[in-house]
């Protein structure tokens, strides 16, 4: 028999926060250093993900990644895990 647990927060009004889906892309990002690289890896719109970072974000009160915009060496994320 093989057991799963699986964890999701939820705020006030039943609205998933975060699960599976973000706590892979803030891996992927993790990784690969970009929230581009990490989007094209799990196969989702760019848009869709930052929708989701910044709704995860705001309900916790905190930032999950931390941004720096692009220039000379890109823009790039690092979640200082």
């Amino acid at each position: 028999m093989k057991m799963n647990i699986s964890l999701r927060l939820c705020g006030d009004d039943g609205q998933k926060i975060f699960g599976k889906g973000i706590a892979q892309l803030l891996r992927l990002i993790d990784t690969e250093g970009s929230m581009n690289a990490a989007v094209k890896r799990m196969g989702i719109a760019y848009s869709k993900a930052w929708k989701i970072l910044r709704n995860a974000e705001t309900q916790l009160g905190f930032e999950l990644v931390a941004k720096q915009t692009g220039g000379r060496n890109g823009g790039r994320f690092r979640t200082d895990s």
